[in-house]
């Protein structure tokens, strides 16, 4: 990964932290509404909330690259281009709305994203079978560290 992709997550990560309240975070659904150039005010995954650390002329560079994009594919988009992945076995760890079975809150999915920029995937994430057995210990001790170095 990148240098570029990885402040751009951990920049991420800090905005999950600190700015994203859990009644508006879902790990199912996107946040950005199509027909805006806004962002809109309900609630949304951690891909969705991506625009918000984005300045907006970043933002419309991704909105308008290939003409005005669904949002599966601008989202996809800013996967690839912004973050530098793809639908690779990271960003289904980081992004899967799967996630929303398993730990379904923003200080989950910064510490997933946290946890991923200092130790790669682990080994217990395998991205398949039953999302209620996900392991998501290997991170939970990790946040309460981290938080404390972004706050």
């Amino acid at each position: 990964m990148k240098p570029i992709h990885r402040k751009r997550l951990k920049r991420l990560a800090e905005y999950l932290l600190t700015q994203v309240p859990e009644e508006q975070f879902d790990m199912g659904k996107y946040r950005w509404h199509k027909n805006s150039d806004q962002i809109c005010g309900t609630a949304g995954c951690a891909l969705g909330w991506s625009p918000a650390i984005m300045n907006k002329r970043t933002f419309q560079k991704y909105k308008y690259k290939n003409g005005r994009q669904g949002v599966d594919t601008l989202f996809e988009t800013i996967s690839k281009k912004y973050f530098g992945m793809d639908t690779s076995t990271e960003w289904y760890y980081l992004f899967s709305g799967t996630w929303a079975c398993a730990d379904n809150t923003p200080q989950g999915a910064a510490a997933r994203i946290l946890y991923l920029l200092d130790h790669g995937v682990p080994d217990c994430f395998n991205g398949g079978g039953n999302p209620w057995e996900w392991d998501t210990s290997h991170y939970q001790h990790y946040l309460t560290d981290k938080k404390s170095e972004v706050n």
